[in-house]
């Protein structure tokens, strides 16, 4: 999903007031939008609790703050910034995690991120997105992007399997039909 998050940030990033906070990632993924946003564009390094405080501070001066890394080092680390800068002045910051679930597996258990919305939506005020699909990753771009509070955009593996066109992206959408008994 990085290539299709990337190149809808890059749609968004002609708007002069998105600005783009990296923990030190997205090398070899996110050069385009780095290229785009120019300055606006922040490689906060490794440093996920001040990464998150600053997108605060920026998108209380009235820019549109996205703030990026590896799933669980964008919600469990930096948490406190979020609850504390974020969500209790219910700022329009998006988060980023890229990974959910078990995107980055073969790292080991502190890259896993299975619990990350779930703690993130124990806020008031803040709103995940999930696209399931590849083709998901631009329409939840914009509507994180347009949601006038905190957000939690988490990306994780979109191919869909072979053959199969998913519905549009919305709030909520069915897949398959089942053909087993009403419960």
């Amino acid at each position: 999903m990085r290539k299709q998050f990337c190149d809808a940030m890059v749609a968004r990033g002609a708007d002069p007031r998105v600005v783009f906070l990296s923990g030190d990632l997205g090398f070899m993924a996110l050069e385009p939008l780095q290229q785009a946003l120019g300055e606006r564009f922040i490689n906060a390094g490794v440093a996920e609790q001040n990464m998150v405080s600053v997108a605060a501070a920026l998108s209380r001066t009235g820019l549109e703050a996205w703030a990026y890394s590896i799933a669980p080092f964008c919600t469990a680390r930096p948490f406190e910034q979020i609850r504390n800068d974020v969500a209790l002045h219910e700022l329009p910051v998006k988060i980023v995690g890229n990974g959910g679930g078990y995107g980055y597996g073969v790292m080991g258990p502190t890259h896993h991120a299975i619990e990350d919305y779930g703690t993130l939506l124990s806020l008031g005020g803040m709103r995940a997105c999930v696209p399931a699909f590849d083709q998901d990753v631009e329409a939840a771009v914009r509507s994180a992007g347009d949601m006038p509070f905190p957000c939690y955009l988490r990306l994780g593996r979109g191919e869909a399997p072979a053959g199969f066109v998913p519905p549009p992206f919305e709030a909520w959408r069915q897949l398959i039909a089942g053909g087993g008994p009403s419960v």
